[in-house]
């Protein structure tokens, strides 16, 4: 069975999608919905595990002080917050540096108790929770890295200010447990921490004010209160993209007559909806576009078509769940065991998942079901997506115009207030496409949307311009 497809634009969108014959891919970030592309990230993990995150932690740690004083941007400092292989400087001075720090961090009385404790219990730590517990041990991360530039001479004795460790006032072994959600130690870390997220936010804000106003040196002690006081924040949302790869969506709907989708994606009815045939192939539907097919050093990527799957949309409030410890499948072997090895040798067990088979197809299932899961309220959408994938290779933005085959464009719909001048845009654009092409104009169909009184819902009547 050949289904309809349809594409929302404005007309300048859809006058550049027909003349260059191609789909853009968007990011996750450019649509909608902020909860596209979102995993529900928790953390369950043996002791070998936990020491790994925490020696990560405080690396990154490191690294971000580091990006401040090269004066990196508040995006990079973000984008690079995690660091996947805290062994990628062994072979240069900087990997005994870390060695060095993560020891003494990892050795700390908190942070030795964080490890038994979360290493040994059933609980699954979510995000939130995970904030709380770094938080804690941040201000011990930052003295040791700040003593440690200042005692190496690579950070100027004024800068990052005084630190005060708390926890080096508290015997932890008379707090309770952390693997106790109920324990008094969690309720009171729980109310503390709302109180912080609160100041930290008035705080951010008052700055913001000052960069406006030009203060000086606003905008870098900013990013000192981004490492110094929101890093933990940050760092787990780093965590959160690490197990899978960027993912890019071409987005269509099994619905042409849609009101909301005209108002939204359409230019307020004023746009067109390009209308694509697809291809049913084994049981799924297609579409015909280019994609690499061969790769040479001397002539780089050879580029044919073929019909890529166009997969349903799953509307459910249920999110794709994921351990963090157990969904690294983007690293390479050497690299997660930087994540699950002790400084003893002590081997993670859940390494062992990684070499099942499996493991490997629920990953990659899971990676798929985060781009065609949305919540309930985005139904009305009836939504089909194209989508590509960022494992092997980081497409840049040029490579995400992706061009299709011009037999499967079926025609186009005029929307209700689409005026007359932009109609004529957009029959010349098609008339040059695909004249371009080899392929006839006049094979496409033309569609005008319009309000039926009596259905009280747009529908669309067959015209026949002689205009081609």
């Amino acid at each position: 069975r050949r289904m309809n497809l349809y594409h929302y634009r404005t007309v300048e969108s859809a006058r550049k999608e027909i003349e260059c014959r191609t789909f853009r891919y968007a990011d996750r970030n450019e649509l909608n919905d902020p909860l596209e592309g979102y995993a529900q990230i928790y953390w369950k993990g043996d002791c070998p595990a936990w020491e790994g995150l925490f020696r990560n932690y405080i690396c990154s740690v490191y690294y971000a002080i580091v990006g401040i004083q090269l004066n990196a941007s508040e995006e990079l400092l973000a984008e690079r917050a995690v660091i996947p292989d805290i062994h990628c400087f062994d072979d240069v001075p900087l990997g005994q540096v870390w060695k060095e720090l993560s020891d003494r961090f990892v050795q700390t009385a908190l942070v030795q108790k964080l490890i038994v404790d979360l290493g040994n219990t059933e609980i699954e730590m979510n995000a939130y929770r995970l904030r709380q517990i770094l938080r804690l041990c941040h201000e011990d991360a930052i003295k040791i890295c700040l003593d440690d530039m200042h005692k190496r001479k690579t950070l100027p004795g004024e800068q990052g200010g005084p630190v005060v460790s708390i926890s080096e006032k508290v015997d932890w072994e008379k707090t309770g447990g952390f693997g106790n959600l109920e324990s008094p130690l969690i309720k009171m870390m729980k109310a503390a921490f709302e109180v912080y997220e609160e100041t930290l936010e008035s705080s951010f804000l008052k700055l913001e004010q000052e960069i406006e106003a030009n203060e000086p040196n606003a905008r870098k002690r900013r990013l000192w209160l981004k490492v110094r006081l929101g890093f933990p924040a940050l760092y787990i949302a780093g965590l959160q993209e690490l197990p899978y790869p960027r993912m890019f969506m071409m987005c269509f709907s099994t619905d042409g007559t849609n009101s909301a989708m005209w108002g939204n994606y359409a230019q307020n009815h004023c746009g067109v909806c390009l209308v694509y045939r697809a291809n049913e192939e084994n049981g799924k539907q297609t579409l015909r576009v280019k994609t690499a097919e061969s790769w040479s050093s001397s002539s780089g990527y050879s580029c044919g078509f073929r019909d890529d799957p166009v997969y349903p949309v799953r509307y459910t409030d249920e999110q794709v769940k994921r351990n963090f410890f157990e969904s690294l499948g983007r690293l390479t072997f050497s690299q997660i065991e930087s994540w699950m090895v002790s400084s003893k040798g002590e081997r993670s067990r859940i390494l062992e998942l990684y070499d099942k088979d499996a493991w490997r197809v629920q990953y990659w299932k899971d990676q798929q079901e985060k781009y065609l899961t949305k919540l309930p309220a985005w139904s009305h959408e009836q939504e089909y997506r194209l989508l590509m994938n960022d494992s092997f290779h980081q497409h840049t933005e040029a490579e995400r115009y992706v061009g299709y085959d011009p037999a499967i464009l079926e025609g186009v719909i005029f929307g209700i207030k689409t005026s007359e001048a932009d109609k004529m845009q957009i029959f010349r654009t098609l008339r040059k496409s695909m004249e371009e092409a080899g392929r006839d104009p006049k094979e496409l169909e033309v569609w005008q949307a319009e309000y039926d009184d009596e259905t009280r819902k747009i529908s669309l009547r067959k015209r026949h311009f002689p205009i081609w």
